[in-house]
């Protein structure tokens, strides 16, 4: 489907309407709550995932490195068969493939559930990536903008709801999470339906000076910190949260659900107001800020003695990841190139699966010397260089687009 080149002639007042229109907003939405769900409905069952499957805290870290790792690889190369063939031809194996998670509910022991968890990442792994290149591909200039702030709160609410869904299952049944990978295959449905997939029509020649040039130094911090972003998500957060609920606070799987679900919250509310805080700072200042919020969530992470500094430290967390959600797909789409824009939204899926990836593994390490103090300084530590690598992102691009 062409884009909707007349939307710069609206006001502002007419960009909700544009964008509720339109089905591949829909569509888009869709893919992500599918997307969203393979973590964050464990992240707050691990313990019990740990306990059922009868292995250590820290090699319940292997339910997502599993689950990332194929997206390091599939990822782009997915992502560049999207930009041949279309989305919706590769979002609807993607979604299949995801869907065979469900598996992991009847796995005989630790090994095969790793197995399921590795197929359904190949699945996975370009899901977050074509969801945003649906919207970019359908709206542009400041609809753009609002879509992307919707797909924002979206996530956030997803993210609020599934690690509660998923601690409430789990306290039924520790398998009882993976049983919500089906929703794939209802996503894989209605998406036949809603999704119409925009012409695609440009010659071998045309392509090939792009790809030369694609990643620019732009894309390259915005790489950079997509990377390091996900490092502490993957690692300090979604996997070491629940064992500081559990053994700091000793609070069941439901509540620690309950916890990250604040998180969520509030990522949804700086998601939704997002186009009103880059009125008056820069798209890649704002980005930028987000590892500060990163940075104090570990510190107060690492002191949380009482409730309060753990929810202040949830709340700064939802803070950046609000940020982080909608602010990273702008730039993506700001810095690269139309007609490669499928592919360059996956190369950032890489990066996803790369810091999803690195993340279990070097806090399963922290965790093991250091325990949870460990986990939570690393966290800084990582944020804070988040924070000086993509400092020149913000120095480097003076102008309001």
């Amino acid at each position: 489907m062409a884009k909707d080149s007349f939307l710069n002639s609206y006001s502002k007042e007419n960009f909700s309407a544009i964008v509720f229109k339109n089905r591949n907003f829909y569509a888009a939405i869709l893919v992500t709550i599918t997307a969203v769900l393979g973590i964050s409905s464990l992240s707050s069952a691990l313990p019990k995932i740990a306990q059922s499957f009868e292995i250590d805290d820290a090699s319940s870290g292997l339910i997502l490195l599993f689950f990332t790792l194929p997206g390091i690889v599939f990822s782009p190369v997915l992502g560049f068969f999207s930009d041949k063939v279309g989305r919706k031809i590769i979002l609807s194996i993607a979604l299949f493939i995801f869907g065979l998670g469900f598996l992991g509910y009847f796995a005989n022991d630790f090994k095969a559930l790793l197995i399921i968890r590795f197929v359904q990442g190949i699945g996975a792994s370009t899901l977050l990536s074509l969801n945003v290149a649906i919207l970019a591909d359908t709206f542009e200039g400041r609809a753009l903008k609002f879509a992307l702030g919707m797909n924002g709160v979206v996530t956030s609410i997803a993210l609020t709801l599934f690690p509660i869904l998923g601690g409430v299952l789990s306290d039924i049944n520790p398998r009882n999470p993976f049983l919500l990978s089906l929703f794939s295959f209802v996503s894989l449905i209605l998406l036949l339906f809603l999704l119409e997939d925009r012409a695609i029509k440009k010659s071998e020649n045309e392509i090939k000076v792009p790809i030369r040039n694609a990643v620019n130094d732009d894309l390259i911090f915005v790489f950079l910190g997509t990377t390091f972003t996900f490092i502490v998500l993957y690692g300090a957060y979604l996997n070491y949260f629940s064992f500081l609920a559990k053994y700091r606070f000793e609070m069941s799987s439901t509540l620690t659900g309950v916890f990250i679900g604040i998180s969520s919250f509030i990522s949804a509310i700086v998601s939704y107001k997002i186009e009103r805080i880059t009125e008056f700072f820069r798209d890649e200042v704002v980005y930028v800020s987000g590892f500060v919020f990163y940075a104090l969530s570990m510190i107060l992470f690492y002191i949380s003695k009482d409730y309060i500094f753990l929810t202040l430290g949830s709340m700064f967390f939802g803070v950046a990841q609000g940020i982080n959600i909608t602010l990273t797909p702008q730039l993506l789409n700001k810095f690269s190139k139309e007609e490669l824009r499928g592919l360059i939204m996956t190369a950032n899926g890489s990066m996803v699966n790369l810091g999803q990836t690195i993340g279990p593994l070097i806090f399963s390490f922290a965790y093991r010397m250091f325990k949870l103090n460990g986990v939570f300084i690393l966290g800084f530590l990582v944020s804070l260089l988040g924070l000086i690598l993509t400092f020149k992102l913000a120095v480097k691009n003076p102008s309001n687009p």
